[in-house]
């Protein structure tokens, strides 16, 4: 190699490094202001403010170091090649967000801690959820409203056999425990879906690959359940027209970066007649809902009305549309954003959609986290 290659080399290996050390900062530069890492669903570290204190400042090198890690620049394209190197090559692991079971089946981590804990709700927690429950329930049956809790399952209760020997959820769960302290509960409320779910599952795939939710079957599923507790006609499979789906990986996928490698096939499905006319309300009871604004439902040929209060498993799916469909009227709310262990936040919601029927939803793995508190609902005006 004559010294004009040899510069040409050196160049190239010089333009490489300069690369290697300035396309991070540069990116690091780019996302400074940057405050949610949305593939991840999370919040990035914060500038960490000048240390005041010695503990602050033993603490300050650490914050830095998080910071400029959530920030640096091609962090994302890094983070989806070790994901899928960890996907490929080694045996599936669970880390903090997303866990990889078997044929690129991903589970929410922390739904999959929670089928890790055997029996894990004591006998105060569960007394508390059975006077919670039994206490709404009067208080909305004073109000001429029926009460129905459905507990959305998680993906693992299911479908565990994708998941690792060493991650399948124990028993009981917390679900379980629950069913068994309202057994001998009178006119309980509460609606268990894992047993509709499970029974079709093998014939037909209800809850996506990718992501955490049930697909439209087994929201269709989910609903005719509930549909069928309250006494009123369930549609059978020819109600609906199934249309099949393939595109970009969901949520899970999104969050290891791997979207375009992990893809998603799954069938949509729509009334073949008579399906709710749906609008969305951003603005409704004079609220601003974010990302999910309430969702309202006009049905033909039916009676009733109907409110549902729940969390993605309502507001991000079909789940709603299929319940409405058994009314003449229905309206969907995020729990978060309006709170059904509020009796003020109920009574705002009975007052603007007059429902005969409220549908209250919450995800299996909140039932660890929730705080349920009968007192609210006892001590309201017109308690029972």
């Amino acid at each position: 190699m004559g010294d004009t290659g040899a510069r040409r080399v050196r160049g190239a290996l010089v333009a490489l490094f300069l690369a290697a050390l300035f396309v991070p900062l540069g990116g690091l530069a780019l996302r400074w202001g940057a405050t949610v890492a949305t593939g991840e669903n999370r919040t990035l570290a914060p500038l960490p403010q000048w240390p005041a204190t010695p503990e602050a400042a033993r603490e300050f090198p650490r914050a830095v170091e998080r910071f400029v890690g959530d920030r640096f620049g091609l962090r994302d394209e890094m983070t989806a090649l070790f994901n899928l190197f960890q996907l490929r090559l080694l045996a599936p692991k669970p880390s903090r967000w997303v866990v990889c079971g078997a044929d690129d089946w991903l589970f929410l981590g922390r739904a999959v801690a929670y089928g890790r804990k055997a029996a894990p709700l004591d006998a105060a927690r569960l007394d508390g959820w059975a006077a919670l429950l039994a206490a709404k329930g009067r208080w909305l049956a004073r109000r001429g409203v029926r009460y129905v809790f459905v507990v959305a399952p998680n993906k693992a209760s299911v479908y565990p056999e994708p998941l690792p020997p060493e991650l399948a959820p124990l028993e009981p769960t917390a679900l379980d425990q629950l069913l068994a302290r309202m057994a001998g509960e009178p006119d309980s409320p509460l609606v268990d879906l894992r047993a509709a779910l499970r029974a079709r599952a093998g014939a037909e795939r209800l809850y996506h690959r990718t992501d955490t939710h049930w697909n439209d079957a087994g929201a269709a599923l989910g609903a005719g359940a509930v549909l069928a507790r309250l006494g009123l006609p369930v549609p059978g499979p020819g109600a609906f027209v199934r249309t099949r789906v393939s595109g970009l990986g969901l949520e899970l996928a999104r969050m290891l970066g791997l979207q375009y490698v992990l893809t998603e096939d799954y069938e949509t499905l729509a009334p073949a007649a008579g399906g709710a006319e749906q609008t969305l309300a951003p603005g409704w009871l004079g609220r601003e809902w974010k990302r999910y604004p309430v969702q309202l439902f006009r049905a033909s040929g039916r009676g009733g009305r109907v409110a549902l209060v729940g969390d993605s498993f309502v507001m991000g799916t079909s789940f709603a549309a299929r319940v409405a469909e058994g009314f003449a009227a229905g309206v969907a709310v995020h729990r978060d954003l309006l709170r059904p262990d509020v009796p003020a936040e109920l009574e705002a919601l009975l007052d603007a959609a007059r429902p005969d029927v409220l549908v209250e939803e919450l995800v299996e793995r909140d039932l660890l986290t929730a705080r349920p508190d009968p007192a609210p609902f006892l001590d309201a005006p017109g308690a029972p």
